[in-house]
This record gives C-alpha cells, structure tokens and sequence, in this order.
C-alpha cells in the first residue's frame, strides 16, 4: 500500500489531484474546479464503530500505523508530482 501511496503522489504524467477521503467534502469545490464538473456529495454519514475482537484490532494496528504515521504527512489535498516524493511514504525494506 505504501507503494501505491508513494507512485500515485509523485506521478506527473497527466495531472492528478489526490485528496484525502475524509477531506473529500471540505473540498468539493476544489475537485469541481479541477475536473470541470459538478460534484456534490451526499451529506457525509459518520462512521458505524464496529465490533472487532481487540486481539484483531491490535494486530491491524501493529501493522497500519507505521504507515498511517506516514500518510498523515500527506496534505488533505495536493496535485500529485515529483515535488511530493518527500511527504510519501517509503516502501517498507
């Protein structure tokens, strides 16, 4: 994932706006700007907690928040390129 992450917020080939999914509503107007069309969201639901057995929800934490930690460094929203390969997260060795 850290990979995928890292490829699409420096690709330049054609430009690319990556937005952070929970920002998506704060910047609507920007993703309608950037694409040409409307985009209007339905209002934003809040999340439904649910029921994972904490041994579970501790091993997806061991392995998630590394790269968590890294992704929260990314802008909510940026237009991908070469300059953001400082912000994205490396590949783990």
């Amino acid at each position: 994932m850290a990979q995928q992450i890292k490829e699409w917020s420096v690709f330049d080939e054609v430009p690319v706006l990556c937005v952070r999914l929970d920002a998506l509503w704060r910047h609507a107007g920007d993703i309608a700007r950037f694409t040409g069309y409307a985009f209007d969201l339905p209002p934003k639901q809040a999340r439904i907690e649910k029921n994972i057995p904490e041994d579970l929800r501790q091993r997806a934490h061991t392995v998630y928040a590394p790269l968590d930690e890294e992704i929260a460094k990314l802008p909510d929203l940026f237009m991908a390129g070469p300059e953001m390969a400082p912000y994205s997260p490396e590949r783990p060795g």
